[in-house]
Order: C-alpha cells, then structure tokens, then sequence
C-alpha cells in the first residue's frame, strides 16, 4: 500500500479489518456449518476470495483495499473452518494426531512459502499480476468443492450455481470482459451446467429435458 501512496496508518487500518474478517467469523461460522452444511459455506468462502480479486483488480483507492481484504478474511475462515470440519472426517480416532499434526504442518508451510514469496512477486510482477494470478488457485478451490461429494439436502443445481455466481462475480467486477460478452458466457454456463443437472422433481431427467 505504500507503493500506493497510502501511509502506514491507512495500511494498518486495512490490516486490521484483514485480521478481523479472518477470525471475528470463527464465533458463528461452525453454527452456519451446521446449518446449511460444509460445502455450501466453503462456496461462500470461494465466491468470498472471488470477490477479493475482483476488487483488487479494480484498482488502488482505500476502500477497494478495505474491502478486498476483509472479503479475502472472511473467505479465508470459511474455507480453513469448513476444510477442517471435512478433514476430522476422513480418518479413525488412532490416526487422529498424526493426520490433524500433517494438516497443520502443510498449512503452515503454505503461509510460510506465500509471506515469504509475497514481497518479491509484487515488486517483480506488479499488484495487478500478483492478483490475476490469484484466480488460478481460487478456480482450482472452486473446481475441489464441486467435486467433493454433495450433501443430501444440496441439489446439484445448487452446487452448480455457487460456481456460476463466483466467475460472475470476478468478471463483473474486474470488467474483464464487456456486460454484452459476459451476458452471453453466463447464459452459456447457465445453459449447459444447470441443463445437464438432474431434475428437483425427477432425479432420473436432467433439467434440459423435463
């Protein structure tokens, strides 16, 4: 933010409110786990780190960093909460500590490599190119949780949709593409996602042809 312009107040300020998103949402997040379940919530936190790239890419004003990282926070806390709700899933009560120490030792690593990395490729690449690059690990989260197995009270439409709405998000707010030209790519996936799923009232007919 100082290559921005902005002084070190503004940047603690965005920091701050970073902070906040990233573990104010831990009071409530497990109560909307439980009450939507852990996909659909880890779809918000997708759509969520969407909506951060999007802004960020939209350019350097205050709000837009304000924003851009308190989405990114809160993103961040849905997807970390909800990825460990799945994770004491998959293994026994013997294999517990390891598992659970193996997490944390890759997800640690993780912050580590990226603050470490973080500084270099912003001033080698540009705010603007460290951004688009982002789009590339949210759109492989996105691809991971539709292919996660659906909860029983999600339909595949649904599923389908939160996949819809994050690339809306993106295009819309990056301006990456005209409103003409991304009317026509949104209807397009509209058209063959939803129409591929299978029917609400008829599981056995996809949308397309009931």
């Amino acid at each position: 933010m100082q290559v921005c312009g902005f002084d070190f107040g503004a940047a603690a300020q965005v920091l701050q409110w970073h902070v906040i998103g990233m573990f104010a949402p831990g009071f409530f997040t497990g109560h909307l786990i439980k009450r939507f379940g852990t996909l659909p919530i880890m779809g918000v936190g997708v759509l969520l780190n969407a909506v951060c790239v999007a802004i960020a890419l939209s350019g350097v004003d205050l709000q837009q960093f304000l924003v851009a990282l308190f989405a990114l926070g809160v993103g961040w806390n849905f997807l970390y909460i909800g990825a460990t709700t799945l994770l004491t899933e998959t293994y026994r009560e013997e294999e517990k500590a390891r598992v659970q120490a193996g997490n944390d030792g890759l997800v640690f690593l993780g912050v580590t490599v990226a603050t470490l990395s973080a500084g270099p490729l912003v001033d080698g690449l540009g705010w603007e190119w460290v951004n688009a690059a982002a789009v590339l690990p949210v759109l492989l989260v996105m691809a991971g949780v539709l292919l996660l197995p659906l909860p029983a009270d999600l339909p595949v439409a649904g599923h389908r949709m939160l996949a819809i709405l994050a690339f809306a998000v993106v295009v819309w707010i990056s301006e990456a593409v005209s409103y003409e030209a991304s009317a026509i790519m949104i209807t397009s996936l509209m058209a063959f996602l939803l129409g591929t799923a299978p029917s609400l009232q008829d599981p056995t007919h996809l949308i397309g042809s009931s």
